[in-house]
């Protein structure tokens, strides 16, 4: 009996090890089909990788007038297939002064430098010929720069990520077990669109180069006729302030008569008071009889 258990105990493990070596050799051919999958067509080697050059260029160029000269940037751009994208005007004041012109007035003088920060997007095989049609607009360049960046393998590593991703979304027989389950899948579907739109991305930017312009030009000065803001100084002509001060004079007689008669009840009440005092002093100083000596 002890013998049977044995033999039996004996095959069992026999065939676990048989199906356990089984199934990493099906790994191990998933693994590789995916891998050859993911790569396109004869891309089995470095060479084959799709090569994917972002362009981008940045130039500061002088100009007689920025204004036009940003118009002009616009429509020459326009003209290669490509487009505004950014546009940035502002003018850096550098001094200015304010003459006293009269008490009330002031003349401003103030120089400033007008600047333009522009960026453009142009097709990337049209980039060349289009920042040599720049010399055109201005007539002195400060700094240019030209800067490619290879996102070759970044675009092939999205790619092999991607396909990866979706072959364990997509594998027969897998099934959502529990609510962990379903958030991982949708965090992996989620991972998978956001390595799309990066790839879309780069194939636009591989497409279109981003040109980044800083347009400038001479220092302008400017006269304005501005209102003193110092109050202190203002004040009225002399002719007018006399006769503001004759006709508060004027005004200041007018109110006492006024306000005389309004008083005018007590003003005849003191005089008749003042009168009978000095009638009645007067008949006091006659009714004393002086007396003499004989």
């Amino acid at each position: 009996m002890k013998k049977l258990h044995l033999i039996f105990f004996s095959i069992s493990i026999l065939v676990v090890y048989s199906c356990n070596q089984n199934s990493n050799a099906k790994q191990e051919q998933s693994l590789t089909a995916l891998s050859d999958s993911s790569l396109p067509a004869g891309n089995n080697d470095n060479n084959d990788v799709p090569v994917k050059l972002v362009k981008s260029a940045s130039i500061n160029l002088k100009v007689n007038y920025v204004e036009k000269a940003s118009m002009a940037v616009s429509e020459l751009a326009r003209q290669y297939g490509g487009m505004l994208y950014t546009k940035d005007f502002h003018a850096e004041e550098e001094g200015r002064n304010e003459l006293n012109v009269s008490k009330d007035s002031l003349l401003l003088v103030t120089s400033f430098t007008p600047h333009a920060g522009i960026i453009v997007r142009v097709p990337s095989v049209k980039l060349e010929e289009f920042l040599f049609s720049l010399s055109d607009i201005g007539y002195y360049t400060s700094s240019s720069s030209l800067h490619v960046d290879d996102k070759s393998f970044v675009f092939m590593e999205n790619q092999l990520k991607n396909s990866s991703r979706s072959v364990v979304i997509n594998e027969p027989g897998a099934k959502i077990k529990s609510i962990p389950a379903a958030i991982q899948k949708i965090g992996v579907k989620d991972d998978m669109i956001n390595q799309q739109i990066a790839n879309q991305a780069i194939n636009m930017d591989v497409k279109y180069s981003t040109v980044s312009l800083e347009l400038y030009q001479n220092a302008l000065v400017k006269k304005e006729m501005i209102a003193n803001t110092n109050i202190v100084g203002y004040n009225l002509p002399f002719h007018k302030r006399l006769s503001n001060s004759l006709q508060a004079g004027w005004d200041a007689f007018l109110s006492l008569i006024i306000a005389l008669a309004i008083l005018w009840a007590f003003i005849f009440v003191a005089v008749v008071v003042y009168l009978a005092y000095q009638y009645i002093n007067r008949n006091k100083k006659l009714s004393v009889v002086p007396y003499v000596k004989s």
